[in-house]
């Protein structure tokens, strides 16, 4: 957790004016309220640095229960399909297209998780629904058959996880003899480069956190009965239940519901935590990382003086960032002075736990349950 010291602007003296301590970033995992600046950030980046003016598909690509624990151990692998994810529609396009020497462009997000945090890997494509050309220019297609899309993606999985050795030829086999195979994929409709909200919205749902907070229940002593919750008013913690609300009916848990002990379900949850330096979102052809520099580098003399320009002012904005994606988030800028509604400027940056801990202690805002001890290694409970 960091902390900021803000005061109001206007008068000279610290003294004379108002001090307060904001808390403003924990940069957790599993923060809701870091997951949803997270969400807006990326938003952001990929409407103002990555999207082309072309129309877009949000396209979901998922596989068969049978093979979700290939990439459950070997995490590595997620990586691959989301490669071969992007290589199924790409090439579907190209075929559209009727082209060869082209690119294609999506931003691919991975995600293994289903809505009642069980392991489910997919991923999130948002494409260009067309092919760039080597000179920049870009042509569109019409519809493509979701049915081939599907197929395309189905061979490229099984081929690679053959050459992996994470199954055998058996396993080929009798998943194909099935009616329904169980790889599934969702084409959503058009979306017109002029509907810059809706393309912001499709990112900012790629990059969601793990659980919606409003989706989960916590209280001691929950007991499910004919469908609803019943709490003891006891506070026992052994006893006390976290219940998720899904959005849809899963078979394995009988309902949308899903119910855990406290360490069994954050046990749950951080197995969704992907590895360190691992990447969840992945950009491809014409949206790739290499492409992107190499069209800013082609940039002109006159691009290179706006960018220039651009610079010079990005500090400035940058220091107002967060306070700006909190103010999206909750509506509410906390660089407001709750007094006199002036804005207020940073005085220090404090993210050192003892420090904190002492200026908490001194203002009085840790309760009387935290403690008297200095040391919050001493205390009887932890800081909330």
């Amino acid at each position: 957790m960091r902390w900021l010291w803000v005061s109001p602007k206007g008068t000279s003296s610290l003294r004379s004016r108002r001090v307060y301590l904001l808390a403003f970033s924990c940069k957790r995992k599993l923060c809701p309220s870091c997951s949803k600046k997270r969400q807006i950030a990326q938003g952001e980046f990929l409407i103002n640095e990555v999207l082309e003016q072309v129309s877009h598909r949000h396209v979901v690509m998922s596989i068969p229960k049978r093979l979700r624990h290939c990439f459950y151990y070997r995490r590595e692998l997620l990586a691959k399909l989301s490669k071969l994810a992007y290589e199924s529609v790409f090439e579907c396009l190209k075929i559209a297209a009727e082209e060869k020497d082209v690119y294609g462009a999506s931003v691919n997000v991975l995600h293994t998780w289903g809505s009642l945090l069980d392991w489910h890997p997919h991923v999130h494509l948002l494409v260009a629904w067309g092919v760039f050309y080597p000179d920049e220019s870009y042509k569109g297609v019409s519809n493509i058959p979701v049915e081939s899309i599907r197929e395309v993606f189905e061979h490229k999985v099984f081929n690679m996880l053959l050459r992996e050795g994470a199954i055998s030829d058996d396993v080929v086999e009798n998943i194909r003899s099935w009616h329904h195979s169980g790889f599934h994929t969702w084409v959503g409709p058009l979306v017109s480069c002029l509907e810059k909200k809706r393309l912001e919205c499709l990112g900012q749902y790629q990059s969601r956190g793990l659980v919606a907070h409003d989706r989960l229940q916590i209280a001691p002593g929950a007991q499910e009965t004919k469908g609803e919750l019943i709490y003891d008013e006891a506070d026992d913690e052994e006893n006390s239940k976290v219940t998720l609300i899904g959005d849809k009916v899963i078979k394995r848990h009988g309902g949308n519901k899903r119910v855990w002990d406290p360490l069994s379900f954050l046990a749950d949850l951080t197995t969704h935590i992907p590895k360190h330096r691992s990447k969840t979102t992945l950009y491809y052809g014409y949206y790739s990382n290499k492409k992107r520099g190499m069209r800013k580098k082609k940039a002109s003399s006159d691009d290179l003086i706006v960018l220039a320009k651009s610079s010079e002012e990005g500090p400035q904005l940058s220091k107002s960032h967060w306070a700006r994606m909190i103010k999206k988030v909750y509506e509410v800028d906390p660089l407001e002075c709750p007094n006199c509604h002036q804005a207020m400027r940073i005085i220090s940056c404090i993210d050192q736990g003892n420090i904190i801990y002492k200026i908490l202690t001194h203002l009085g805002l840790l309760g009387k349950d935290y403690g008297s001890g200095e040391n919050p290694e001493q205390s009887a409970r932890a800081p909330p």
